[in-house]
């Protein structure tokens, strides 16, 4: 399955998809697009918790809150990146030659749905109905709510429920970095 964004920033779904892919379970893949829109989108938020804070010395203090921030960041996309699988480049290309017209409104999501092609993913979890609305599919790649997706999943596999209700606990201490602040 491939992972979009928006479902990187929701503690319940990405920790799971990330137990499950180190317990073999699942074939989880994203894109460099994908860890670069994670870093700008945990970026910006902790520049907007800081600058609603409003400190005396708010250059000083935004500057250090951002570099710490992006220490974090960099931790964890590295951890996704060990475990997580991306296109090839050729076939990336390769897809966003052949349809340059991809079925999604935002320009800024066809880089999604062509690695989820790319890929082969038979799923794309997002959060974001509206540009992938839940249920429909796109060159065999149905879009699913990360929940539902997870939900299902478990039923049909208790065994991985159990894994993950079993390990979630030291993983998220040890590797569960929160990306927004």
């Amino acid at each position: 399955m491939f992972v979009d964004t928006s479902a990187m920033f929701v503690d319940d779904s990405r920790l799971p998809l990330l137990l499950l892919s180190f317990g073999g379970y699942l074939d989880v893949c994203w894109s460099p697009y994908v860890d670069g829109e994670v870093a700008r989108v945990a970026t910006r938020e902790q520049a907007v918790a800081t600058l609603t804070r409003a400190p005396q010395n708010l250059p000083r203090q935004l500057t250090a809150d951002l570099e710490s921030r992006r220490h974090e960041i960099d931790r964890v996309i590295a951890e996704h990146e060990q475990r997580w699988r991306s296109p090839d480049p050729a076939s990336l290309r390769s897809v966003l030659v052949e349809t340059p017209n991809l079925p999604v409104a935002d320009p800024n999501d066809h880089p999604i749905l062509a690695a989820a092609v790319a890929v082969g993913a038979p799923f794309l979890l997002s959060g974001n109905s509206r540009h992938f609305p839940y249920g429909q599919s796109y060159e065999g790649v149905t879009f699913w709510n990360p929940d539902t997706f997870l939900t299902a999943f478990f039923l049909i596999h208790p065994e991985a429920y159990v894994f993950v209700r079993q390990e979630y606990d030291l993983f998220a201490a040890q590797m569960g970095a929160q990306l927004r602040p």
